[in-house]
């Protein structure tokens, strides 16, 4: 290896603290061929268990891929596992099938438990490369593991060409790879030909930038007489990006038999010779196509397969025969019993409007759902709409993916679909009717409450359904005042009254609205029937915020009423499966409990909200769910606990003026607490101002 001296250290430091008991986690990242693998390759772990994944571009959409490559050495000890853990486990690793749908939390725990009892019988090592390719449910179990996991002997390394954020957020230290020295590159063009000249190693490498692969990439496409100076070098010596262009021209001179195969592998993620050679032959190919790829060195086959460089699975794809390639997939997708892998094949090889592959995204689609996976559900459905001929039956697919990444809290996904869906407004607007209907979920599942895309899908659809855009309007702008948004708020108010003017939905939400701002609390809704209100089975939709209406409720310390609208909201987000919504009512009973003295009850109620967040990656109320745990500990004298809480909301919502104007109200009881009166009333003017 040459160079990368201060980066092996740092590996080095980092692996001793890590066998010291110091969990320490690691990422690695640089362009393709910079040497993320050769740096990975060079580290020294004797003494302890190797856990290893390598992210596969065919990969990505299949949940759980790089998460069986990590715990398929683990798996002899899942008998010891919780039952409900490894029963998950199981599900996922297609060993059995679950009792459960709502798997996810389960297995991811149970992969955190089975790394721990490795961990704790010598120490551990996570070794993952080409992070980039991972799938989310394998990202995500990183990052459910890397905050739990304390005072093991564990080293987690993740290498990609940009860090997935999740793992990014949670390193102790990054190592960003760039080019390396131009005697560096030097050393690696004479190991190629060591009669290369000095001269023309510079010219390599001001054309390499001094990325390894394309320096021996660049060397071996010269003459021996153009790498030893006697003939002059090229004018353009120049890799696309940087060595992509490179394998293109190499891949383009393979036989016909030859790329085919090299796609049929990069597709189905091949790994051993034994499996690639069922799929060759199920398509009338035999592994002896490969052997000009070999023989170029894109590709090794011995007992496994191994690229050259991840950037020759890339370009092998667009090389082949594009009717053979279409044509083989669909018989090698007819052999496969995995669902999702299937759907992900046949929509590889599909161009545009395909019934083929819609039906078998629908089926992964469903698949996904069953098993808990929102997020995956969701973009099999995209793409199910995207391969649908008929446009109904793409809405229709649309929709279905709104609903999916609503339940697994990704709200920019959800928005996304809600764009499309507006802008087509196709099928008599009938999705765009139910759209409006549950959009208040999604409302609750942004940090940040209202959004601009929000407001326009339901300005787009008052003409046909006036009544759903009403109701979406009044979420938005309720979410934009609790955000303290109050002039959007106001301005959504203002549309959803101008569509229903004598809407008492509007009336209600304008006086509820005013009391936020800053006015009395409202005489109409503290006399309102609160059994009708209770029993609206629109109490969901955004007509009335029942979450809103507690903290009303607290605030004239009607906690009787506050309870039975907590209990009803509680159950009917239970009805309907509604996490997003669960998330904030969660936060409303916390601070119900607070105004009540329970502290027990609230500090429970935020617990299940950070367990709900590891679920449905919901984020929305997290700064607030920790503001009011800081109320708890200002309440009951931990000083240093609520101090830190603070800081800990204020770096999640990077100074936004709802957690300025909670967290000075938490600093201002705490020092009330500590009779620090002089710095409470500090705190209160700055809270007034």
């Amino acid at each position: 290896m040459f160079g990368r001296q201060a980066e092996r250290e740092r590996l080095r430091d980092a692996s001793h603290a890590a066998f010291r008991g110091e969990v320490r986690m690691v990422g690695i990242s640089g362009p393709a061929g910079i040497g993320k693998s050769t740096l990975l390759a060079d580290l020294t772990l004797d003494g302890c268990t190797i856990l290893r994944a390598v992210g596969h571009e065919a990969s990505t959409h299949v949940p759980w891929a790089g998460a069986h490559q990590l715990l398929y050495p683990l798996l002899g000890d899942l008998p010891d596992v919780p039952a409900p853990q490894r029963a998950a486990l199981e599900h996922v690793f297609a060993l059995a099938t679950a009792p459960d749908p709502n798997v996810r939390f389960a297995a991811m725990a149970g992969a955190l438990t089975l790394i721990e009892r490795a961990a704790n019988e010598r120490p551990l090592a996570i070794v993952v490369d080409d992070a980039q390719w991972l799938d989310d449910a394998t990202i995500e179990t990183l990052g459910f593991a890397g905050i739990r996991l304390h005072d093991v002997p564990i080293l987690i390394v993740v290498a990609a060409r940009e860090l997935p954020p999740i793992i990014a957020s949670m390193l102790d230290e990054q190592i960003d790879l760039v080019g390396l020295e131009p005697l560096d590159t030097l050393a690696i063009a004479r190991r190629v030909d060591p009669d290369t000249s000095s001269a023309t190693g510079r010219a390599v490498h001001r054309s390499a930038d001094g990325n390894p692969l394309a320096v021996v990439e660049l060397i071996a496409s010269l003459t021996p007489e153009e790498r030893n100076g006697r003939e002059p070098l090229p004018l353009e010596m120049s890799p696309t990006g940087p060595v992509s262009s490179l394998f293109r021209d190499r891949v383009a001179e393979l036989p016909d038999d030859c790329r085919l195969a090299l796609a049929i592998v990069a597709l189905t993620g091949a790994t051993t010779r034994a499996g690639l050679d069922d799929l060759l032959r199920a398509v009338g190919l035999r592994s002896s196509a490969l052997q000009p790829a070999v023989t170029e060195r894109l590709i090794g086959m011995g007992r496994t397969i191994a690229w050259g460089h991840p950037l020759v699975r890339s370009v092998v794809v667009e090389a082949a025969p594009v009717e053979a390639l279409r044509a083989a997939m669909v018989t090698i997708a007819g052999s496969i019993d995995d669902t999702a892998r299937r759907a992900w094949l046949l929509d590889a090889v599909a161009d545009g409007p395909d019934e083929g592959a819609r039906s078998a995204m629908e089926a992964a689609a469903r698949a996904a759902t069953s098993a808990g996976a929102h997020a995956e559900s969701g973009l099999a459905w995209e793409r199910a709409a995207l391969r649908a001929a008929d446009p109904v039956e793409a809405a229709r697919c649309r929709h279905a993916a709104f609903e999916a990444y609503v339940l697994g809290g990704s709200a920019e996904h959800a928005e996304r679909c809600v764009a499309t869906l507006v802008a087509d407004a196709i099928g008599g607007d009938q999705y765009v009717d139910r759209l409006a209907d549950q959009m208040v979920l999604l409302s609750k599942t942004r940090l940040g409450g209202y959004d601009p895309v929000t407001a326009a899908a339901f300005a787009a659809a008052a003409a046909s359904n006036p009544t759903g855009a009403v109701r979406g309007l009044l979420a938005t702008s309720q979410q934009a005042y609790m955000d303290l948004y109050i002039a959007e708020a106001q301005r959504l108010l203002a549309l959803a009254r101008a569509i229903e003017p004598d809407s008492p939905a509007v009336a209600i939400t304008g006086e509820l609205l005013g009391w936020f701002a800053g006015d009395q609390p409202p005489a109409s809704l503290l006399g309102a029937p609160w059994e009708m209100i209770l029993d609206d089975p629109r109490a969901l939709t955004g007509e009335l915020p029942l979450d809103a209406v507690i903290v009303l409720l607290c605030h004239v310390e009607q906690f009787d009423r506050a309870e039975a609208v907590l209990a009803k909201l509680l159950r009917a987000v239970g009805e309907q499966n509604a996490l997003g919504v669960l998330g904030s009512t969660l936060v409303a009973q916390a601070e119900l409990a607070l105004r009540r003295g329970s502290w027990n009850i609230a500090r429970s109620a935020l617990a299940e909200a950070a367990e709900l967040r590891q679920v449905v990656n919901w984020d929305a109320a997290v700064p607030n769910a920790l503001l009011i745990g800081a109320y708890i500990d200002a309440a009951q004298g931990r000083h240093q606990d609520c101090i830190a809480t603070i800081a800990r909301a204020r770096e999640l919502a990077d100074g936004t003026l709802p957690v300025r104007v909670f967290g000075l109200r938490a600093e201002a009881m705490d020092a009330e607490a500590r009779s620090d009166l002089e710095f409470a009333a500090d705190a209160w003017d700055q809270l007034h101002a």
